[in-house]
């Protein structure tokens, strides 16, 4: 579940925090912050990302997984799932955190998250940039195997 602490934070509030597991955004300076993702999230992300990978050993770029930091603005850091960057924006990249917008951002939506992943990040994503967001949502319990394409 998605707690919405305060507002009026910003980067360097954000990476004042403890290590502690808990993913922490700032959407227009409002700090959100959840909990460490369940096992079939992180089966999701990870088949993603390894998919990603692959196109991008054939056409360059860099994809990333959690927990990364995509600094938008000072007021606008989000984590996404997924990222990817085409390699003409390897320039974002920095040594803590992108950036600017990548090329793709990927969330995979729990229904504790629904809303931000959906609405709230999107949105940031969105007016920065028209980057391509892509939510995809988890099956159920019953199926363990890769996602479908």
């Amino acid at each position: 579940m998605a707690v919405r602490a305060s507002s009026g934070f910003s980067y360097a509030d954000l990476a004042d925090f403890p290590d502690d597991h808990l993913r922490r955004e700032l959407i227009g300076g409002e700090l959100i912050v959840t909990p460490a993702p369940r096992t079939r999230h992180q089966d999701v992300v990870l088949f993603l990302a390894t998919e990603l990978t692959l196109y991008v050993r054939g056409h360059g770029g860099r994809t990333y997984a959690a927990p990364l930091d995509v600094v938008f603005s000072d007021d606008n850091v989000v984590e996404p799932d997924v990222l990817y960057l085409g390699a003409d924006h390897l320039d974002r990249i920095g040594e803590k955190y992108v950036h600017g917008p990548p090329d793709l951002v990927v969330e995979v939506s729990s229904p504790s998250t629904r809303h931000l992943d959906v609405v709230a990040k999107r949105a940031v994503v969105r007016a920065v940039r028209g980057a391509g967001v892509l939510v995809r949502r988890p099956r159920g319990r019953a199926d363990r195997g890769p996602p479908t394409r």
